[in-house]
């Protein structure tokens, strides 16, 4: 993917909370190849529906799996049943990863704090190679 070409994005509907708290993979970016002096630039959007009253929390990391170095920060989300909420975020990955890979992804993961605490209507994860106005 050469720096300033089209973004990947991994989108999905429906992703219902599993009956547990652990780490689950949500959304995959595609396979992809990138040489960036910069890095890439990774944001996340998710519409989601509160199930029960607790926390969800937000990841996105390296690679296919919850094993994956994790990416810029955490979000947290309160949850409460029928509560609608839109967490996001965006940030780069300079790190040697981020910098240059033939064959790379990135996950976005979610884990949640009780049993089936939400459903995430919506998510989506978009990479984009930075590289500098010319």
């Amino acid at each position: 993917m050469p720096s300033g070409s089209g973004p990947q994005v991994a989108y999905v509907t429906g992703f219902a909370m599993p009956a547990d708290t652990n780490e689950h993979v949500v959304a995959t970016i595609p396979v992809s190849s990138w040489n960036n002096l910069g890095g890439n630039l990774l944001s996340f959007s998710v519409l989601m529906t509160g199930s029960a009253t607790g926390t969800l929390t937000l990841r996105v990391r390296q690679g296919t799996a919850i094993t994956g170095t994790q990416v810029g920060t955490s979000v947290v989300q309160s949850t409460v049943a029928a509560q609608v909420n839109t967490p996001a975020l965006e940030f780069p990955d300079t790190s040697a990863f981020g910098v240059q890979q033939a064959g790379g992804q990135y996950v976005l993961t979610a884990q949640g704090s009780v049993n089936s605490v939400a459903t995430l209507n919506s998510a989506l994860i978009e990479l984009e190679t930075i590289a500098p106005l010319q």
